[in-house]
């Protein structure tokens, strides 16, 4: 019997289409789906198996099974070729297939053939989410459960995977499997253990990308450099009632109007960042509701994306009381009047400097942003200056909604 982490639990047990496993050197993720596709052979399912490139699986891949087959003692269950592995006792099929060669895209040959799960490893590597797609599309078996399963190491955010299956959040019907060289201590040599602890200590940032699997965003052009995802534990109440505390407001129509909850640790120059609204085409009457029905969820944020609230709740309190400020964007009177008049709330303008003044002062700061702030995540990775400029790249220009609006809030609190 073969011992896995209970992280790997959903891919053996979930009947959910898409299975996402991201992680890091030493993961053992690969180990892992050898052995789910050995099972899934035996209990008849047929399987496509890919990367971006393959021309010698018999030497890269295949070995990788044969070395499975043997440790679960099932030699004499397969037929080994060059390109497949066939299950004897029921006809099923594991077929290693590239989804380039190097003269054409080979997407309209595979999705011919029979499958029902779908493997794509190392897809960091395929180009193009519509390359992926074809093959996704063409999995749709009748009589049998259909899997598709990403496996990869993660890279720049701007990759198609992010864009489709991170960057929004999780998407239904799937699962999502992060592991890293922690889980897979027990199995690891003591050099490989030493070199990842060791770039730790050199170079925190690489360590996080190569052995904790995080998305790699190149800080060299970045705006703010300084910035990282915040614990539960630090956005609690009791870590942030000690700091001061404000909201802040940035109004737009297509544009999105954006709303955060921002704490200043002026000892320690740190600002904690909590999205509450990033949305489009709000009327002053549904800024006003959504601002009035916004409430706690414990830490969590609960203003859901399709506008609705949430029931789970652990207790209902108002997120913005009765005199809370809020400090807006002075380019929209009109909407902080309205807030004021009709909404009976605190709503005030900010004097704001030049936009490049109110930068640099702020990449004086550390940045938390709390965990459910996807969008802010979003925004910061990737607002940059262009190459060997100071001018805010146009698509850092397009995209910085809930930037512009915590940055009120440090106008206000410094009186910049």
């Amino acid at each position: 019997m073969i011992d896995i982490n209970e992280k790997y639990c959903p891919l053996f047990n979930s009947d959910n289409r898409y299975c996402f496993m991201s992680g890091a050197r030493g993961s053992g993720k690969s180990f892992v789906v050898t052995l789910y596709l050995v099972n899934r052979l035996l209990e008849g399912d047929n399987i496509l198996f890919t990367r971006n490139t393959m021309t010698q699986a018999h030497i890269s891949i295949i070995p990788v099974f044969v070395e499975m087959i043997e440790l679960l003692g099932l030699s004499s269950e397969f037929t080994i070729k060059n390109k497949e592995i066939v299950c004897k006792r029921n006809g099923s099929i594991i077929y290693f297939r590239g989804l380039r060669t190097s003269s054409s895209n080979e997407t309209a040959n595979l999705k011919s053939l029979n499958v029902n799960i779908f493997v794509c490893e190392e897809a960091m590597d395929i180009e193009s989410y519509d390359v992926y797609n074809t093959i996704n599309l063409s999995v749709r078996d009748k009589k049998k459960k259909n899997k598709v399963i990403l496996l990869f190491n993660p890279g720049n955010p701007d990759h198609w995977i992010f864009n489709s299956f991170y960057k929004n959040g999780q998407i239904k019907d799937a699962d999502y499997i992060h592991t890293t060289f922690y889980d897979n201590w027990d199995n690891l040599s003591d050099s490989f253990i030493q070199q990842a602890l060791s770039l730790k200590e050199t170079d925190r940032e690489m360590f996080e990308h190569l052995f904790l699997g995080e998305w790699f965003v190149n800080k060299n052009t970045l705006i703010y450099k300084n910035f990282r995802c915040g614990s539960l534990e630090e956005f609690s109440d009791d870590n942030l009632d000690q700091f001061e505390t404000l909201f802040t407001a940035d109004f737009g129509w297509v544009d999105k109007t954006a709303l955060t909850k921002i704490h200043l640790d002026r000892d320690n120059k740190r600002i904690y960042v909590k999205e509450l609204i990033y949305e489009s085409y709000l009327t002053n009457d549904m800024l006003v509701d959504r601002i009035q029905n916004l409430v706690e969820v414990g830490s969590v944020s609960d203003y859901t994306r399709n506008n609705k609230i949430t029931t789970n709740y652990q207790r209902n309190t108002r997120v913005i009381k009765d005199g809370d400020l809020i400090v807006c964007d002075s380019a929209s009177p009109m909407v902080i009047n309205y807030l004021r008049v009709e909404g009976k709330m605190n709503a005030v303008p900010v004097k704001k400097p030049k936009v490049l003044d109110r930068l640099r002062f702020i990449q004086g700061f550390e940045i938390i942003y709390h965990p459910d702030s996807h969008n802010f995540k979003n925004e910061i990775s990737d607002y940059r200056f262009n190459e060997n400029t100071e001018i805010i790249s146009n698509k850092s220009h397009k995209n910085d909604h809930l930037l512009d609006s915590f940055s009120y809030g440090i106008c206000f609190f410094y009186r910049l």
